[in-house]
């Protein structure tokens, strides 16, 4: 498998099943940004435990398939790392 195709299933797999989709509460920081170029837009948050690790991410937004699926994978990512380090 080339990797441009291996890219282009992870960002479809992420794009039609999102991991952390939906806005949840409780959580520490929001944050809604909008591309002015194409007009996506995400509403993001984030939830720090006391041990300062990113406990959850949530978020909703609207826009092309990579925008989507990128904070799929950021969610993915950044769950269960120190602040610091996410």
């Amino acid at each position: 498998m080339r990797m441009e195709q291996m890219y282009q299933e992870v960002i479809l797999d992420h794009y039609k099943h999102p991991h952390g989709r939906g806005l949840r509460e409780p959580f520490g920081a929001e944050v809604h940004h909008v591309n002015p170029t194409c007009g996506d837009e995400v509403t993001l948050r984030v939830q720090i435990s006391e041990d300062g690790t990113v406990s959850d991410v949530s978020y909703d937004g609207q826009g092309c398939s990579i925008s989507q699926a990128s904070t799929s994978v950021l969610n993915d990512l950044v769950i269960g790392m120190q602040v610091t380090d996410a």
